[in-house]
């Protein structure tokens, strides 16, 4: 039998220089990594962080525009606060922040503070009421991310205070047509 002149790498050869070229590159990019600058997982760890805020962001914006309870809802305690539903997170720990850890009560008075909520539009304004031996209903407005009290009332307001306040006709319907006047009319805002 004649031998050919054979040129080139047979199956074995072919074999081992792949192999060789994996472990060589595969050494090489766990070098890479490893001495790769804290300054890229930083960067990789802020991204994080913007998906992070922008999936809350995407939660809250799914909140309704206008909660309406059919019933108002009755807080005396931290642990009502989770019957406050489609709301914000800052609106139900304002409103836990009010009525502490247990039932408050005030001197001389034997019924329990209590807080009823009956509506919030746009997590920015919400309105229901404070109780205790007394009472009154409140309109709570959110300015700069924070929540407090706008006005407490006991019988409508005119209609230029809410216009000063900026609550919306979703919140308080009804206002007096003037300081002066007798009159209710639906708020014009």
């Amino acid at each position: 039998m004649n031998k050919l002149n054979q040129k080139g790498f047979g199956l074995v050869e072919g074999l081992l220089i792949v192999i060789a070229l994996s472990l060589v590159s595969g050494v090489g990019f766990y070098v890479y990594n490893s001495n790769k600058p804290k300054e890229a997982v930083k960067s990789s760890e802020s991204k994080n962080e913007v998906k992070n805020e922008e999936k809350i962001n995407n939660t809250q914006a799914k909140l309704p525009e206008l909660v309406e309870y059919p019933q108002d809802v009755t807080v005396q305690s931290k642990q009502d606060v989770a019957k406050l539903t489609n709301t914000s997170d800052s609106f139900k720990e304002f409103i836990g922040s009010k009525v502490g850890t247990q039932p408050k009560y005030e001197e001389g008075c034997d019924s329990a503070f209590t807080i009823t909520v009956r509506k919030i539009y746009k997590d920015q304004f919400a309105f229901g009421g404070q109780s205790s031996c007394g009472g009154a209903a409140i309109v709570w407005k959110k300015t700069n991310s924070a929540w407090d009290q706008a006005v407490a009332m006991q019988q409508a307001l005119p209609c230029s205070k809410l216009k000063e306040l900026a609550i919306p006709h979703q919140i308080v319907d009804k206002c007096y047509a003037d300081v002066n006047s007798d009159q209710i009319i639906d708020n014009p805002l």
